[in-house]
C-alpha cells in the first residue's frame, strides 16, 4: 500500500492520532510524513516541486477569528477561542444589561475558552487601560475602577482568568438586579466584566468596543518539566497536539519530546536587531507595556522575556515566538499550518510519533556516497518558472500597532531578480502568529532563499538510509555529478520494495533531497529595518481642542448700544464637523451656550461691561467625538472703552459768533461732546480750560459759541461718562470787536476780596477748600497722602466765590457781557498709586497725559435785576451759567463756581474779571415840524440811549438867514428851535440822526 499523506486527512475529527492517520502497515516501518513551511500546506510525501513552488493565499484567506479577533460580537451561538502567547482579543457578549434607569451598562465579554495566565490590559475602542501603573497609561485599581484619564470614575473593569474553580463576579451579582447570580461562574472561560456609566462626552458613539491584551494558555515544558505561560512555538504546538478539549488530543507517547525540546531551544536562541528597530519598538506604547513588565501568576514569576517570547533586552529577541489565537471552527490542518508559520517548522509523523524541526541550519555529520545507492540517481537542476519567486511580501499581526494586521517590509534579493531577467516576482507569505516585524522578515527571508535552492535529487538508497528523517541535513559525495560534501536536506523519506535480478524482493529507502545552505537561515543577509507608512490617518477617537479667540464689540440693538461677546473658533482637522461654545461670568458656576454648529463665529449679546467672562469651546467630529475644552478668559471692554478722539475740528468766526464743527465720532455708545475754552493762544490745555458747552448731543457735530480769542477744545464723551483720551483743539485770534462801548469792568484778581464759600484765597489765586485741616488729620505728619496743603485727600467737590460788587448800568439795557477766567488744575497726588479710591476710578488713562484730565472746572454764573441795585432790596434772578452774550438788566452780580470730581485735585483761579459793553446805536426820525413854540420842539428818543455822542439835523423848507438851536441834549432826547434872520421862532420841517450806545428797555 502506498504511504498515506497526512496533510490530506488532517482535517478529519478524531480523538487520537490513529484516527487522523489511518494506515495499513505492509512492512515494519511504512512511514507517512507531514511537513509544513511558511504558512504553506506541504505534505512530506508530495513532489519536491510543491515544496519549492510559489506559495499562494493571503490574510483574506485566513480565519475571520484572526482578522476580527478584537471585535466584540453579539450572537447566540459562536465558536470557542484558544489563545497561545499574547494576543489582543475580544469575543461574544454573554451578558449585557442596564441598571439604575440606564445609568450603568454592564457587559460580560468572553475572551477564551480556557484558563489564561493574565488579562493585563483593556482597550476601550483604541484607548488602552492597564492593570498596573506604567508610564502615563490610564490604570484601573484593585476594585476595578479606572482612576486616571477620560474614563476616570466612568468605567469599572473586572477580569477573570477562567480557572476551573472560578466564582461569579460579586459586584455584577450585587448590581444586576438578580440577572447575574452566584451560579453564573463561567468556569473554564476567561472573561472581562466591564461597567460603563452613561456620559455622552466620554462615549460619543454609544457602546464602545471592548478588547483585551491576554497572556494565553500555560503550557508544559519538557525541558524542565514546568507548566507556565510561554510564547515558544514548539511548546505551544506540543500543547495543542495533546489538548483533549480543543486540540488533537493525542497521547503523550505519540510526542517525540526530544525533537520538540530541540525545536524549543532553537526558538529560544538570541537574535540581535538593528538600532533603528530598537527605536521604533521603544515608541510603541502597547508593545512596551505588554512586553516590558515582569509578573507573577500562581507563584511562578514571568520575566519580560517569558511574557513575550521575543524581546530579551534592548538589543536582542528570541529567534521565533508564537502569539496568536484561533477559533474552534478552523480545521486542525489550518491551525497547525498557522502555528508552524511562526517557526518555519517541519512537522511529521514517523514511527508513531510526531516530530518537529524549527527552521534552522543543522551542520550535517553524515555523508551519502555511491556505496549507499541501490540504483541510479535522478537530478532536477531547476524548478519551473511558475514556481519561483524573488521577492516576498505579506502580513503579520503587529503588536506595536495594537495587534493589527500589518505589512512587513518586502524581502527582495537583487541577485534573484537579476537571474529572473530583472522581473520582480512576488510570493505572498503571511504570518498570523508572528507579532514583530524582524521575525516576520526573518521567516520570509528563509522562504525566499529556500525557494532559490532549486537542485534536487531522487536518491534510491539501501537500508543504510533508514535512520534519516524528513528535515535532516546530509552531505553527498558523487564525483560523477561534481558533488563533494554538498549539503542537502531530506525533503521526503519513503520505504521502497524492489526485486533483484533473481526476482527476490529487496527493501530500500527512497530519499528526496533538496539542496540547502547556512545562508538560507542567516538573518544578516538582506536585513531591512521595519517602519510603518508615513501617512497619518484620521484618528476618529482623538479630536484636538480647537483654536479659540475671544473679543467683544458694541452693537446697536433696539436703538441702544449693547456689548457683544465674540468667540472665533478654528480647527485644522478636516474631520471636525461642528463646534460647541459656552460662556459664563468668571464668578458664576454654570455655563450658558453661545451656540453649536459648523460656523466659526459665536456671539453672546448684552454681556456686562468690565466683567471677566470664561469662554470655552470644543470641536466635534463626524463621529460625535468631542475634544477637550479650550478655555479662555476675557474682560469685556464694551462701553468701558473710551470713545475715539474728535477729528477735523474746525472754527469759523462769523461776526461775534464762533461756529464749531467736526467729523462725527463713530463709536456706537457715543453720548455727546464737551466744548471748553482757554483764553491762552499758546500752551493751553484742556485741563485748565473752562467749559463753554457741557453737552452737544449726538448726532450733532456743530455748535455755535461766542467768538473768543484763545483755544477751543472739543472732546467726545460716551454714555457712561468716559471721555476720549485726548481733546482736540483749535486756536483762534480775534480782533477787538468794533462798535462796542465799555460800560463797566469788575476785576477780582489778584486780591479776590469777594465772598467765599468752600473756597480759599492762597494769595493771588482761588482754590477749593478741604474738609480736613492738615493738623486735624490723624497719624504722623509725613504719613498723609499728597502734598502738604492737599488736606490728605479731602478736597471738597464744589465751592463758590461771589464778586465783591455788582455792576450797575444805570438802567435796564441790553449789554454785551464778556468774561476772562484763567485757571489751572492742581493735583495734590503725583503718584498714581497714592490716589485714594478704586484704582480704575482715577481720571484719565493709566499712563495718559494729565493735561487731558477733565475732572476740574470753573463755571462763571450771572444773576441780573431790572431794579436799582443801589437802593432798597432789588430782586435778582437766580444765578445761572454765564455764557458770553447779550443780557438785559440794570444790575448784574457774578459768581465763580469751582468744581472738582477728584478729592486730590482742585481748580486754581488766577484771573477772574467781567466786562460790560454796549454796542453803538443810531436813531433817527424824519419830517418833524418844529412848530412855533418859543420853548422849542422837544424830541424824545424811544427808547432812550445810555449815552449819546452826537446829533445830526437836516432841515427842509429853510429860507435865507434861518438857523436852529439845540438845547437840553441828553440820552433821552433834545430840544430844537428854528429862527429866521430876524431871530423870530419859525416853523420848519427837519430830520435828525442821533448816535450813541445803549438802549433803555421800554419798561425799565
Amino acid at each position: 500500500m502506498p504511504p498515506v499523506i497526512v496533510g490530506a486527512v488532517v482535517g478529519a475529527a478524531a480523538s487520537t492520532a490513529v484516527a487522523y492517520f489511518t494506515t495499513s502497515l505492509a512492512t515494519s516501518a511504512l512511514v507517512s510524513t507531514f511537513a509544513t513551511k511558511f504558512a504553506i500546506s506541504l505534505a512530506g510525501s508530495v513532489a519536491l516541486s510543491a515544496l519549492s513552488g510559489k506559495p499562494s493565499g493571503s490574510f483574506g484567506a485566513q480565519s475571520q477569528g484572526v482578522l476580527n479577533r478584537d471585535i466584540m460580537i453579539k450572537q447566540a451561538i459562536t465558536n470557542r477561542r484558544v489563545i497561545y502567547g499574547t494576543a489582543k482579543v475580544s469575543g461574544p457578549l454573554v451578558f449585557m444589561e442596564t441598571t439604575e434607569n440606564n445609568k450603568y451598562l454592564h457587559m460580560v465579554i468572553a475572551l477564551a475558552s480556557h484558563e489564561v495566565t493574565k488579562i493585563n490590559a483593556i482597550y476601550i475602542d483604541d484607548d488602552i487601560i492597564v492593570s498596573e501603573a506604567f508610564g502615563d497609561l490610564d490604570v484601573w485599581d484593585g476594585s476595578g475602577n479606572v482612576t486616571t484619564g477620560k474614563y476616570k470614575d466612568k468605567v469599572r473593569i473586572k477580569t477573570h482568568n477562567g480557572a476551573s474553580n472560578q466564582t461569579a463576579d460579586a459586584d455584577l451579582v450585587a448590581e444586576s438586579d438578580g440577572l447575574w447570580t452566584n451560579n453564573h461562574r463561567l468556569q473554564g472561560i476567561a472573561y472581562v466584566y466591564v461597567r460603563l456609566e452613561f456620559d455622552q462626552d466620554v462615549f460619543p458613539n454609544g457602546i464602545p468596543n471592548i478588547s483585551a491584551i491576554v497572556n494565553g494558555k500555560k503550557v508544559f515544558d519538557p525541558r524542565d518539566s514546568t507548566t507556565h505561560f510561554s510564547t515558544n512555538p514548539a511548546l505551544c504546538l506540543r500543547d495543542y497536539l495533546l489538548d483533549t478539549d480543543y486540540g488533537l488530543g493525542v497521547s503523550s507517547s505519540e510526542i517525540n519530546d526530544t525533537s520538540f525540546s530541540t525545536a524549543a531551544n532553537v526558538c529560544d536562541e538570541t537574535v540581535s536587531f538593528t538600532n533603528a528597530e530598537r527605536v521604533i519598538r521603544g515608541s510603541k506604547v502597547s508593545q512596551t507595556y505588554v512586553h516590558g513588565k515582569d509578573f507573577t501568576v500562581d507563584s511562578f514569576t514571568y520575566t519580560n522575556a517569558d511574557a513575550q517570547g521575543t524581546l530579551l533586552s534592548s538589543l536582542d529577541e528570541h529567534r521565533y515566538s508564537m502569539n496568536g489565537t484561533f477559533d474552534t471552527n478552523e480545521t486542525p490542518k489550518t491551525i497547525i499550518e498557522n502555528m508552524l508559520s511562526s517557526l518555519g517548522g517541519t512537522f511529521n509523523y514517523t514511527a508513531g510519533e510526531f516530530s518537529l524541526k524549527a527552521a534552522s541550519y543543522i551542520t550535517p555529520s553524515d555523508t551519502l556516497t555511491q556505496d549507499n545507492l541501490r540504483g541510479g540517481v535522478s537530478v532536477k537542476s531547476k524548478e519551473s518558472r511558475r514556481d519561483q519567486f524573488n521577492t516576498t511580501k505579506g502580513v503579520f499581526v503587529y503588536q506595536g500597532e495594537g495587534f493589527q494586521p500589518t505589512d512587513y517590509p518586502t524581502i527582495t534579493s537583487s541577485t534573484f531578480v537579476s537571474e529572473d531577467n530583472n522581473e520582480t516576482v512576488f510570493a505572498n507569505i503571511d504570518f498570523p502568529f508572528t507579532v514583530v516585524p524582524t521575525m516576520a522578515q526573518r521567516l520570509a527571508k528563509i522562504a525566499l532563499y529556500s525557494n532559490r535552492e532549486q537542485l534536487s535529487l531522487v536518491f534510491p538508497c539501501n537500508l543504510s538510509a533508514f535512520k534519516y528523517q524528513v528535515g535532516d541535513t546530509i552531505m553527498v559525495d558523487l564525483d560523477r555529478y561534481g558533488f563533494s560534501s554538498k549539503v542537502f536536506e531530506v525533503a521526503k523519506w519513503s520505504l521502497a520494495l524492489d526485486q533483484d535480478a533473481n526476482g527476490q524482493p529487496v527493501m530500500g529507502v527512497d530519499l528526496l533531497l533538496k539542496e540547502t545552505s547556512s545562508a538560507v537561515y542567516d538573518w544578516n543577509a538582506e536585513e531591512t529595518t521595519f517602519s510603518l507608512n508615513n501617512t497619518t490617518l484620521f484618528d476618529a477617537k482623538t479630536v484636538a481642542a480647537p483654536g479659540l479667540t475671544v473679543t467683544d464689540e458694541l452693537r446697536i440693538v433696539n436703538e441702544e448700544a449693547v456689548s457683544v461677546l465674540l468667540a472665533e473658533v478654528t480647527s485644522s482637522n478636516n474631520a471636525v464637523s461642528q463646534f460647541e461654545v459656552q460662556a459664563k461670568k468668571a464668578t458664576d458656576t454654570n455655563y450658558v451656550t453661545m451656540g453649536k454648529g459648523g460656523t466659526g463665529r459665536y456671539e453672546l449679546l448684552a454681556v456686562e461691561d468690565d466683567v471677566v467672562y470664561d469662554v470655552r469651546a470644543r470641536a466635534i467630529n463626524a463621529l460625535n467625538v468631542r475634544s477637550a475644552f479650550n478655555t479662555q478668559s476675557h474682560q469685556v471692554v464694551g462701553k468701558t472703552e473710551p470713545p475715539a478722539d474728535v477729528t477735523n475740528f474746525q472754527v469759523n468766526i462769523i461776526g461775534t459768533e464762533a461756529h464749531l464743527s467736526w467729523t462725527p465720532v463713530a463709536d456706537l455708545d457715543l453720548s455727546h461732546y464737551i466744548i471748553r475754552h482757554s483764553p491762552l493762544t499758546s500752551g493751553a490745555i484742556f485741563t485748565n480750560a473752562t467749559t463753554l458747552v457741557n453737552k452737544v448731543s449726538r448726532p450733532a457735530n456743530t455748535v455755535t459759541v461766542p467768538a473768543l480769542t484763545g483755544t477751543y477744545f472739543v472732546r467726545s464723551v460716551d454714555k457712561i461718562g468716559l471721555a476720549s483720551p485726548n481733546a482736540t483743539s483749535n486756536v483762534t485770534l480775534i480782533d477787538d470787536i468794533k462798535n462796542l462801548n465799555l460800560v463797566a469792568t469788575s476785576t477780582q484778581h489778584p486780591n479776590f476780596t469777594g465772598s467765599k464759600t468752600n473756597v480759599v484765597d492762597i494769595g493771588s489765586a482761588l482754590i477749593l477748600d478741604t474738609t480736613n485741616q492738615f493738623d486735624d488729620v490723624s497719624g504722623n505728619f509725613d504719613d498723609a497722602i499728597g502734598k502738604f496743603d492737599g488736606g490728605s485727600g479731602t478736597v471738597v467737590s464744589s465751592g463758590t466765590y461771589d464778586f465783591d460788587t455788582y455792576i450797575d448800568t444805570g438802567g435796564v439795557y441790553t449789554s454785551r457781557i464778556t468774561a476772562t477766567v484763567l485757571s489751572e488744575r492742581v493735583d495734590y497726588v503725583d503718584l498714581f498709586d497714592d490716589a485714594s479710591g478704586l484704582f480704575d476710578n482715577r481720571e484719565g488713562q493709566f499712563d495718559g497725559d494729565t493735561a487731558t484730565f477733565g475732572d476740574v472746572n470753573v463755571e462763571l454764573q450771572i444773576a441780573r435785576t431790572r431794579d436799582d441795585p443801589t437802593t432798597g432790596t432789588p430782586t435778582y434772578t437766580a444765578f445761572q451759567k454765564f455764557n458770553v452774550g447779550d443780557y438785559i438788566g440794570r444790575g448784574f452780580k457774578f459768581r465763580a463756581v469751582l468744581l472738582s470730581d477728584d478729592v486730590e485735585a482742585t481748580p486754581k483761579v488766577t484771573q477772574l474779571s467781567v466786562t460790560v459793553d454796549m454796542p453803538d446805536r443810531v436813531y433817527s426820525e424824519n419830517d418833524i415840524a418844529s412848530g412855533t413854540d418859543t420853548n422849542g420842539k422837544d424830541v424824545t428818543f424811544t427808547p432812550a440811549f445810555k449815552e449819546i455822542s452826537g446829533i445830526g439835523i437836516s432841515a427842509s423848507n429853510l429860507t435865507s438867514g434861518d438857523y436852529y438851536v439845540i438845547t437840553n441834549k441828553s440820552a433821552t432826547g433834545f430840544t430844537i428851535e428854528f429862527f429866521n434872520s430876524s431871530n423870530a421862532t419859525v416853523d420848519r420841517t427837519f430830520d435828525y440822526v442821533v448816535r450813541g450806545y445803549g438802549e433803555l428797555a421800554a419798561w425799565g
